[in-house]
């Protein structure tokens, strides 16, 4: 297999794999950054076997990826949009995303996730050329969600779910019993950065529900980055919140 690897997803992965069957691993493609645990781990055990992503050189990489002799592509927690002629040189391109598809495309999953009160989830679909909208292949919820989570929590929860989805499906994977579940057509939105970043600022006048306010600032919730903002008297500001449950 052909493995797009980023972050700490990529790093847990990719150790599992060593572990399960190193074998199975054609090529990987690192964002270079030589002081990541996932680059110094890949250069110590599969140093032969890396191509660091080069955006500006697609041609090459295409080439390469070509007369790589495996039928699947897997992208873990890749930061880039592929190119159509990247994804489609292999008969299966897989990638994780942190949310339970159809619901919640694009970016941020975890802010729109809460602000929209779920469903909660983590799955791994077939890429298309449509942001986050191929077939499923595997997913599963995260349960017993309730108001002490925030973006963060649930941003390292999703991390936890992926890994023990791929875990589960690495078999079936590896032998390409991969299923082919279509999304439909229902839920079409694709969420964007500039999206988050808009909604995540308000106007002190302005009116909302309760429960809807919460779900925004716990959903925005993520330090070290900024939460909620509002601005008076030319001043910015910025929301943190803690939602604690009553042990009675």
């Amino acid at each position: 297999m052909i493995i797009f690897l980023h972050d700490n997803l990529g790093y847990k992965i990719l150790k599992y794999i060593k572990k399960k069957d190193s074998s199975s691993i054609n090529k990987i493609i690192l964002v270079n950054n030589n002081q990541s645990k996932l680059n110094l781990f890949a250069r110590k055990f599969f140093s032969k076997k890396i191509i660091y992503w080069e955006s500006s050189n697609k041609n090459k990489l295409i080439y390469k990826l070509k007369n790589t002799k495996t039928d699947i592509m897997l992208l873990i927690w890749w930061p880039f949009i592929l190119d159509k002629k990247i994804f489609t040189i292999k008969k299966y391109c897989l990638n994780t995303h942190p949310s339970y598809l159809p619901f919640f495309k694009g970016k941020d999953p975890n802010f729109w996730s809460i602000l929209k009160g779920g469903p909660f989830g983590v799955t791994i679909h077939h890429v298309n050329n449509k942001i986050d909208s191929g077939p499923i292949a595997f997913q599963s919820k995260i349960e017993n969600f309730d108001w002490t989570w925030d973006s963060k929590k649930l941003y390292k929860k999703s991390i936890i779910e992926l890994f023990k989805l791929f875990k589960s499906n690495f078999h079936n994977i590896v032998e390409y019993k991969i299923p082919v579940i279509e999304q439909g057509n229902k839920y079409k939105k694709i969420n964007y950065r500039k999206d988050m970043l808009s909604t995540s600022v308000i106007n002190l006048n302005s009116k909302f529900i309760v429960k809807d306010f919460l779900n925004l600032l716990r959903a925005k919730n993520f330090p070290p980055n900024y939460g909620i903002v509002f601005n008076e008297n030319k001043k910015k500001y910025f929301i943190d919140i803690k939602i604690k449950r009553i042990k009675e």
